[in-house]
C-alpha cells in the first residue's frame, strides 16, 4: 500500500502540564434534509463522514505554561497543524504513535472488619496492586464494532458507555465513542460498538487506548488559541478545533 504525500505528517503532542478545566468532545454527524414544496413532508438523509467536534477552556495559566502555550500555537501554524489531544481529561500521557499505553500498576486499599465479643468493630485496611485493563483488537472488526480480547474476567464489566477507545493504523489515530456497556465474553473476547463509524478498522494485536484515548485534531481556524495577558494577571485561554482525518490517499 502506498500513500499520496511524503514525508508524512506528524502531529504535535499536547503539552505537559497544561489541562482543561472544561472540555466538550461531541459526535458531529453528516446529514441533509428536503422538505416537500407540495405535501410538507420531510425526509432527513445520514451521509458518510461523521466526526467529533471539540471545545476545550483552561484555568489560568502561570507564566511558565503561558510560554508553553504560545509556543505550541507558533509550532501548529494554524489550521494547516494537527495535533493529539485527549478524549476525556486526565493527566494520562497521551501514547506515542503506534505504541500501547504505558503500563501502570494502581494501588487500591480494601478494608475487611473483625467482630470481638464486646461488639467492638475493628477494621485493618490491606493495601494490594492491580493493574490496569487492556485490551488488543482481533480479526473481524467492522466500521461499528472493535473486536478484542482482553485478560479480564468472564462477564465482568470492561468497558462503559460513553467513555471513548482509540486505536493506531497506518501511522494515523483513530477515536471512537463507545455506546454500549462492553461486557467480557467468553474467550476474553469483547465486542466494543463505537460511533461515528470508523474510517479505519485495526489491525489484529493493535492495542487500543482506553485508560488515555485520544485522537487527532485540527483547530476550527487560525485565530484558535489566541492569549490575552494583562498586567498582574494570568490567561485564560481557550479553542475550538475539529478531528482530522487522515489525508493521505492510495495510489
Amino acid at each position: 500500500m502506498a500513500f499520496s504525500n511524503d514525508p508524512p505528517i506528524v502531529p504535535l503532542k499536547w503539552p505537559d502540564g497544561i489541562h482543561p478545566n472544561g472540555q466538550e468532545l461531541q459526535a458531529a454527524f453528516s446529514t441533509t434534509a428536503f422538505t416537500s414544496p407540495f405535501s410538507r413532508s420531510s425526509q432527513t438523509q445520514e451521509l458518510p463522514g461523521g466526526r467529533f467536534m471539540l471545545s476545550a477552556t483552561f484555568p489560568p495559566l502561570r507564566e511558565e505554561l503561558t510560554r508553553r502555550w504560545r509556543a505550541f500555537f507558533g509550532k501548529l501554524h494554524g489550521a494547516a497543524g494537527r495535533f493529539f489531544f485527549r478524549a476525556e481529561i486526565t493527566d494520562r500521557p497521551i501514547p506515542d504513535l503506534g505504541a500501547a499505553e504505558p503500563f501502570r500498576l494502581k494501588p487500591l486499599t480494601a478494608d475487611s472488619e473483625r467482630f470481638t465479643a464486646d461488639r467492638t468493630d475493628i477494621t485493618i485496611d490491606r493495601t494490594v496492586t492491580v493493574a490496569e485493563r487492556r485490551a488488543s483488537a482481533i480479526a473481524g472488526s467492522t466500521a461499528s464494532t472493535i473486536r478484542a480480547s482482553t485478560s479480564e474476567g468472564v462477564g465482568s464489566l470492561f468497558l462503559e458507555a460513553g467513555r471513548h477507545v482509540s486505536f493506531d493504523r497506518d501511522g494515523w489515530r483513530y477515536l471512537g465513542l463507545v455506546v454500549d456497556d462492553v461486557i467480557v465474553q467468553a474467550g476474553g473476547v469483547l465486542q466494543i460498538r463505537v460511533e461515528p463509524p470508523l474510517r479505519a478498522l485495526p489491525a489484529a494485536g493493535a492495542p487500543l487506548h482506553i485508560q488515555c484515548p485520544t485522537g487527532i485534531f485540527a483547530l476550527t481556524d487560525d485565530d484558535q488559541g489566541r492569549l490575552s495577558v494583562g498586567l498582574g494577571r494570568f490567561a485564560s485561554p481557550s479553542f475550538t478545533a475539529v478531528e482530522a482525518h487522515d489525508p493521505r490517499f492510495t495510489i
